[in-house]
């Protein structure tokens, strides 16, 4: 079938400065067919996405992002067609979510000590959710004067070892992958040039060990980093038998060089990547116990 789609969305729900009806509304802009909506630790966006999605004719595909605790630092999963209305899982991405407003505090403080004061009260208030993440800090610094964007208060003081950055509580790659298919979903290893792993034959080793604990997909066609080895992604996937997601990780204007639907370039994904997806959904699961353990080029995929 025809279209193109953009899998990996932000909203106000997380990160994001867009609420889930305007991103809606600029995948109808950009003449997408279908959408993900994949929040961090959240999947509070959406049903209002869903809601707008049907009303304007968009598929919408309930998502969520989930932060793994790996050796280098931190990896992603993506968690595709979870039931985001399962009040058990909302009691699980609750959980998570604490493990980050515990962790904003200390950012907060270590900026204070390098002479950059900030009002988490004041950042908290400005979003619809309350759920302050390092992109809101980082907004705060710019609208402060401290830096000139956020890429420089990411690039300075809030990256992985930067002066101001504090780890998370994270879950483990089984356990997120585990709670993406008790809830349904498909587990997809989001922007895996992030790992850090420059041995085909290392990653080839650690994306089997994420098969083998559940995982279901790779997010091969990463829209905004066109470094990514796309046909190393592609041929480990044939060979683990994985399916192939994309996005642009669009966060809105707070990143104005990542387009919705083509990230930081013209190339646009097509729908069938969408189709091969839905193939992977696990079936219906048991009862659910808690607690965690331009002009555009489209590719020929």
């Amino acid at each position: 079938m025809n279209g193109y789609i953009d899998l990996h969305l932000h909203s106000t729900f997380s990160d994001g400065v867009l609420t889930p009806a305007q991103l809606v509304h600029h995948a109808l802009d950009a003449h997408l067919r279908a959408i993900a909506i994949t929040d961090h630790d959240t999947v509070d966006g959406n049903t209002e996405a869903l809601a707008e999605g049907q009303a304007r004719g968009l598929e919408v595909i309930p998502g969520v992002e989930l932060s793994i605790a790996y050796p280098r630092g931190e990896l992603h999963i993506l968690g595709y067609y979870v039931d985001h209305l399962d009040p058990a899982l909302h009691e699980e991405l609750q959980r998570l979510r604490e493990y980050r407003r515990r962790r904003n505090p200390q950012i907060i403080r270590k900026l204070a000590e390098l002479g950059m004061e900030l009002n988490l009260e004041a950042i908290r208030a400005k979003i619809n959710n309350g759920n302050v993440g390092r992109p809101h800090i980082a907004a705060a610094m710019v609208e402060c004067g401290y830096v000139r964007s956020v890429k420089e208060a990411f690039n300075r003081y809030l990256r992985k070892d930067g002066p101001a950055y504090v780890p998370k509580e994270m879950l483990s790659a089984p356990e997120g992958i585990q709670l993406v298919r008790r809830f349904g979903g498909v587990p997809v290893l989001a922007h895996p040039l992030t790992l850090e792993i420059q041995d085909p034959a290392e990653l080839a080793d650690f994306l089997s060990q994420l098969k083998a604990d559940g995982l279901g997909g790779i997010e091969a066609y990463y829209l905004s980093d066109n470094r990514c080895p796309v046909e190393l992604y592609r041929e480990i996937a044939q060979r683990l038998d994985l399916c192939l997601t994309g996005g642009s990780d669009f966060h809105g204007p707070v990143k104005p060089e990542v387009a919705i639907g083509t990230g930081r370039g013209k190339t646009r994904l097509p729908y069938h990547l969408v189709e091969e997806l839905k193939s992977r959904r696990p079936p219906a699961p048991a009862a659910v116990t808690t607690g965690i353990g331009g002009s555009s080029a489209r590719l020929n995929l």
